[in-house]
């Protein structure tokens, strides 16, 4: 992106390349496989170490390896990550209020009717190549939901195309980085596995690195097409504890400077070349924490996220956070896990910033890339997970979101969920049902209900 991509690619490789391990050669697993609430849970119950909660995507050789040394590994790696070559159609149909965007969708919009489409793995070596096709039928609305091609050289995966990210341990949402809008098209470069540091900070734990840089739309609210990059870095200092710093940025976009020292200014939250003491772009940063506690009678993982919307000199302008507990079972109960979460925005009663910016408003095709309860909100969030039968899950889900909360007439926001997956080594079959009704529908935003089926074939 106007040389200053290529730059800070060779930085990344030349910080990363200090560690010589096996070779990485697979595609990452989509956010929507229901792989990720199995690790969730088989972590939590402290069957597995080195799983990362809240850096997602991973790929399908991390999965793979964690997934290795549990007692029903194997299958799940035959049904749910598949062979190094796939070419898998599926089939849904969908139903609901048409062109109604549900949250945490990748910004799809209903299509009611029949929807076709394909889903490709290839991972033959060094260069992996991965998309998913949709086509609703009789519409003009195709599109990849996700496409990338990744190389791997040494520990490092560098990748190139459009995918979904999901930074942060929230399950209905997390600051800074979600499926809440279309996944973008991206240049990104992460490590795996981990990078031991030298000297004292080997006590630090393992270090992961995941950077991006994206260009957005260019048409939209502020200056368009500008440049949005963020930078992930992530240790465990023992197999029970992962902290996060976590940085997302914008800046540049036409008539804009995008050389070095902007990306530098707006990355750093230095003051920028306009003089007034405003940094020339918009940033978030914050922290995110996982705590394992695995108690034989009842395990707990307890999480949260911080972050604030940064003004010049460091100094965080306002803090919002996202705060949890998960109970993978219920004491011998095997059958249910819990999910107990809570977000805010609006956090110490100032004024209303998240996500606003008069030049660089934090949205991709009109979506919030982060939490989607928005600005100025608050957010009450429950998930009771069922395992009816093996190879199986059943999601019930609902959440209760107070928007507009620091002026006179808050609206309220009730979202209601049902996520039921079961999979075989040939057929995986997801039901989804989502609705959300506003007490009083506040301008700007949308209701209505998303009913999808689907069937995929395993090749």
């Amino acid at each position: 992106m106007r040389g200053c991509i290529k730059s800070t690619i060779f930085i990344c490789f030349t910080a990363l390349a200090i560690s010589f391990h096996v070779q990485v050669y697979a595609s990452d697993v989509p956010l929507n496989s229901p792989l990720y609430p199995i690790l969730d849970r088989l972590w939590a119950e402290g069957k597995i170490d080195g799983y990362r909660p809240g850096s997602l995507p991973i790929s399908r050789e991390e999965a793979a390896d964690l997934l290795s040394v549990t007692e029903d590994g194997e299958e799940l790696i035959r049904s749910l990550l598949g062979k190094e070559f796939q070419l898998n159609p599926w089939i849904a149909v969908e139903g609901g209020t048409d062109g109604f965007i549900a949250d945490n969708s990748s910004g799809i919009p209903v299509s009611v009717g029949s929807v076709a489409g394909v889903e490709m793995v290839a991972d033959p070596g060094s260069l992996s190549a991965y998309f998913d096709f949709r086509s609703p039928v009789g519409e003009d609305d195709s599109l990849f939901t996700e496409a990338y091609l990744r190389y791997h050289w040494k520990t490092l995966q560098m990748t190139y195309g459009k995918e979904d990210l999901w930074w942060g341990p929230g399950r209905r949402g997390n600051l800074l980085l979600t499926n809440n809008a279309e996944a973008r098209e991206m240049i990104r470069i992460e490590n795996y596995p981990a990078v031991t540091l030298p000297w004292i900070l080997q006590y630090l734990g393992g270090l992961r690195v995941n950077f991006f840089l994206s260009r957005l739309e260019d048409n939209r609210s502020g200056i368009a097409e500008p440049i949005m990059g963020g930078l992930k870095l992530s240790i465990a200092p023992n197999e029970n504890l992962v902290i996060s710093a976590n940085r997302t940025f914008l800046y540049g976009g036409n008539g804009m400077e995008e050389d070095f020292r902007a990306f530098f200014d707006v990355f750093f939250a230095r003051e920028g070349k306009n003089g007034d003491g405003n940094v020339v772009g918009n940033q978030i940063g914050g922290f995110s924490a996982v705590w394992r506690i695995p108690w034989e009678s009842q395990p707990i993982v307890i999480y949260g996220e911080i972050a604030g919307e940064d003004e010049a000199n460091y100094i965080p302008y306002k803090v919002a956070i996202v705060a949890g507990v998960y109970l993978p079972r219920l004491g011998s109960n095997r059958n249910l896990d819990v999910r107990f979460e809570v977000a805010a925005t609006d956090f110490a009663n100032e004024s209303p910033v998240w996500y606003q910016h008069g030049t660089y408003p934090y949205t991709y095709k009109g979506r919030i890339m982060g939490h989607p309860l928005g600005q100025d909100a608050s957010d009450i969030y429950v998930e009771l997970g069922v395992y009816p039968f093996v190879n199986s899950r059943l999601a019930l889900s609902t959440s209760l979101t107070e928007s507009g909360v620091s002026s006179a007439d808050s609206d309220m926001l009730m979202t209601y969920g049902v996520k039921a997956d079961t999979w075989t080594q040939v057929y995986s079959i997801a039901l989804e049902w989502q609705r959300e009704d506003w007490d009083s529908l506040p301008a700007g935003e949308s209701e209505g209900n998303r009913f999808a089926l689907s069937v995929k074939r395993n090749w």
